[in-house]
C-alpha cells in the first residue's frame, strides 16, 4: 500500500513540475490563449500549437502555410488512426494477460470504432474547437471522431508516443473498471444472441 501511495505521489510531483515548466514557457508564447484553451479542454500541454490547429481544421477551412500549401486534419487523422490502434492494443495486451487473441481483438475494435470515437469527442466538446465552413457535415456524421483521431496524431508528433498513449488511456479507456464494463457489455450481447439462437432451434 505504501509503495502504491509513494508511486502516486511521485507521479503527481512529476506532473506538477511539467505543468509549472510549461506555464513558464507560455510567458514567451504569442498565442497563449490557444495553448490554454487546448489545455483546459483536453489536458494537453502543447509544445507546437500549430499541429493542433491543423488537427482541428476541416478541409473546408484549410490553413494556408507560408509556402502556399493547404493544411487540414486529413493526414493527421491517418496518423492518429494508427497511433490509436497501437495504443489500445498495447494497453489491452498488458492489462488482460490471460485473455485470448479473439477477446483482445473484439475489445480493440469496440474502442476504436467510429461510433465510440464520435461519442468520446462530443463528451470532450471537440465540436467547439473544430474549424469548418457552416453547413459542412462529414459522411456518416464522423466529423467528431475524425477530429479526435487527428488530435491523437498531433499529440504523437508534438509530445511523442508515450504522451499519445497516455492521452488515449485517459479519454478513451478511462479506467480498468470502465474498460471491464465495455467488455462485459459485449459479453452480455453475445449471451443474449446465443440464448435467442437456442430458442429458435427449439
Amino acid at each position: 500500500m505504501r509503495v502504491s501511495s509513494l508511486g502516486n505521489m511521485q507521479s503527481k510531483f512529476i506532473y506538477l513540475l511539467q505543468w509549472t515548466y510549461w506555464k513558464v514557457r507560455l510567458l514567451f508564447k504569442h498565442d497563449r490563449k490557444s495553448y490554454l484553451s487546448l489545455y483546459y479542454h483536453l489536458g494537453i500541454m502543447a509544445n507546437n500549437i500549430k499541429l493542433y490547429q491543423v488537427a482541428l481544421s476541416h478541409k473546408s477551412k484549410s490553413i494556408v502555410d507560408e509556402n502556399g500549401h493547404k493544411l487540414n486534419n486529413e493526414r493527421l487523422e491517418f496518423l492518429g488512426d494508427a497511433v490509436l490502434s497501437m495504443s489500445v492494443a498495447d494497453y489491452l495486451f498488458k492489462h488482460y494477460k490471460d485473455e485470448a487473441e479473439g477477446m483482445l481483438t473484439t475489445t480493440r475494435i469496440k474502442l476504436v470504432n467510429r461510433q465510440y470515437l464520435n461519442k468520446i469527442a462530443l463528451e470532450l466538446h471537440i465540436d467547439q474547437l473544430i474549424r469548418k465552413e457552416r453547413g459542412v457535415v462529414s459522411p456518416k456524421n464522423n466529423l467528431m471522431g475524425n477530429s479526435l483521431e487527428a488530435i491523437i496524431g498531433a499529440v504523437y508528433l508534438d509530445r511523442g508516443y508515450i504522451a499519445s498513449c497516455q492521452f488515449v488511456v485517459k479519454w478513451l479507456i478511462k479506467s480498468p473498471e470502465y474498460l471491464n464494463m465495455i467488455v462485459q457489455t459485449e459479453t452480455n450481447h453475445k449471451a443474449k444472441l446465443m440464448e435467442w439462437c437456442q430458442k429458435k432451434r427449439k
